[in-house]
């Protein structure tokens, strides 16, 4: 029994499957950093609509033994690459108090450490307070530097210089007893 094999070519002037497949990877790559942010966003607000379910029961739902009600939503900014982008929050009412009760989820991710660690780690690669903003968002991910996003150079430098210092007094404070040194140099630019 013989076996042949076809192989598709293109038309002439037509771009092959390779070149392509070239091009359909390289759209994917530019747009990787904002496809992750797209689906991480959907997730958080996934995370957090289940915590508004355990605080206050299913949407229209009136139960009595959950401790809040809804309470419409607010839109506030999370870390993302060194900087901030608009979100969504539900909100959630304590039903004797009235007061905003807290979302874990929120509580979590909107702590700064994410904004921190990128502030830090751009600093310490010798980026400029003047060129984060364009260091922290690459064009292609299709996300804005805009105003109060935490990307200006005053912002950052603020971020910077409270992490070093308490980092620094850290040091400072700690017992080297212990240790036979003779001297120590700390130097920064």
């Amino acid at each position: 029994m013989k076996t042949t094999s076809t192989t598709h070519t293109a038309p002439a002037g037509a771009p092959s499957i390779l070149e392509l497949q070239k091009e359909a990877w390289g759209d994917v790559r530019d747009s990787f950093e904002k496809f992750c942010l797209t689906c991480g966003l959907e997730v958080l607000q996934g995370m957090m609509e289940e915590n508004v379910a355990e605080l206050t029961g299913e949407r229209h739902e009136r139960a009595q033994d959950k401790p809040g009600y809804r309470w419409g939503s607010t839109v506030s900014r999370l870390d993302f690459h060194g900087g901030k982008v608009p979100l969504e929050r539900p909100r959630v009412r304590d039903k004797i108090t009235g007061k905003e009760i807290p979302l874990a989820t929120w509580e979590h991710f909107s702590s700064g450490e994410l904004l921190r660690e990128w502030a830090v780690n751009l600093m310490v690669m010798n980026i400029a307070t003047r060129k984060f903003g364009k260091a922290a968002r690459l064009p292609e991910t299709g996300i804005p530097v805009s105003p109060g996003d935490g990307l200006s150079k005053s912002a950052v430098s603020r971020r910077f210089k409270a992490l070093t210092q308490a980092r620094y007094d850290e040091w400072v404070s700690s017992d080297i007893s212990h240790l036979d040194l003779v001297a120590i140099q700390i130097d920064g630019l």
